[in-house]
């Protein structure tokens, strides 16, 4: 079946309501193209059980979604861990980001390009939606804005159908991070340090001291100070010479 093109989808052959396909290991389509929304050579339903049909059907061309086979999602589903923890939100446009690969498929894992999947927290709560490219992977960024706590992402067809879905551990702020909002924790930058997490804003270094960030101060040369989170910092002296 060759050089076929039709004006929407299904370029050589669409399978819909209970209509079944059948095909022999022989048959090949090629070179057929849609000018709508998917499948260049064929639009099918779930109605067929074909080993191999993607070796059958090489070199259609649709101006929109899969150039070979169209086939309804079948199934979707997290590529990577279902499971995160200790994720913790950041100020700032593309700091605190979650980025989630999900693959659609239909039958015998046929990519589904051009599927709609959407993002919610705890199943309610949108977060984004994007579309599936043509391996069927739609690439989820997400805004993660949260206090620390357990959440559920769920990622699903806009009508609910097919879904999956991971569990999310949100940290509270640790040593050497402020907590700039209930949601988010910034780490001190150089020339400053904090101590205490719960603090709002990062303190200034103290004098004869350098503050890499974070938690960390560093006693200048000459220096020292008593415990490694001590803001006292002293010179050194003939009597205390022995101190680091």
């Amino acid at each position: 079946m060759t050089g076929n093109k039709a004006s929407k989808s299904g370029g050589a052959l669409v399978v819909d309501q209970s209509a079944r396909l059948v095909m022999s290991n022989s048959s090949s389509i090629t070179d057929n193209a849609a000018d709508g929304q998917a499948g260049g050579a064929l639009l099918l339903n779930n109605n067929w059980d074909i080993p191999g049909l993607q070796e059958m059907v090489r070199g259609n061309k649709a101006k929109q979604g899969s150039n070979d086979v169209s086939v309804p999602p079948a199934q979707v589903k997290i590529l990577g861990t279902r499971d995160i923890k200790g994720f913790v939100s950041r100020p700032g446009g593309n700091q605190g980001q979650l980025t989630v690969d999900v693959s659609v498929t239909g039958q015998h894992n046929i990519p589904c390009q051009g599927s709609i999947i959407e993002a919610r927290l705890n199943g309610t709560q949108f977060l984004t939606s994007n579309r599936s490219d043509a391996q069927g992977v739609a690439n989820m960024v997400l805004n993660i804005r949260q206090p620390p706590g357990e959440y559920k992402i769920v990622f699903a067809l806009p009508d609910g159908s097919l879904s999956d879905a991971l569990s999310l551990q949100v940290r509270g702020c640790v040593r050497g991070e402020v907590q700039t909002s209930p949601e988010t924790c910034q780490v001190c930058p150089a020339g400053s340090f904090s101590l205490d997490p719960t603090d709002t804003s990062c303190s200034p270094c103290p004098p004869n001291a350098e503050c890499p960030g974070g938690d960390v101060i560093v006693p200048d040369a000459g220096y020292w100070h008593s415990a490694r989170g001590s803001t006292q910092i002293h010179r050194y002296s003939s009597f205390n010479s022995g101190h680091r």
